[in-house]
């Protein structure tokens, strides 16, 4: 699991957790407000938590290798947002 403290890091910009076997985030993941890349692939994430919208800076979401089957509707409310990579 990722620690509820990570929401401390306001100043991450770059968060990357490939290959850790882990099968949900923290929702408090949303107060990230500087993270510009996200890598969360080839874990066990069965689906992404609504306050990833809140990452107003957010440019690229990299998700391959989960068993997600849907992505939240606030994705579509990230104003920087430009990739998502998912392949299953």
């Amino acid at each position: 699991d990722i620690p509820v403290e990570i929401s401390k890091l306001i100043n991450m910009q770059r968060l990357v957790l490939t290959d850790n076997l882990i099968d949900r985030l923290p929702v408090n993941l949303g107060k990230l407000q500087s993270l510009k890349l996200v890598n969360l692939d080839g874990n066990r994430i069965t689906s992404l938590p609504d306050e990833l919208g809140q990452l107003v800076r957010l440019e690229r979401l990299s998700i391959s290798g989960n068993l997600l089957t849907s992505l939240p509707a606030t994705i579509g409310s990230l104003r920087n947002f430009g990739t998502i990579t998912a392949y299953l």
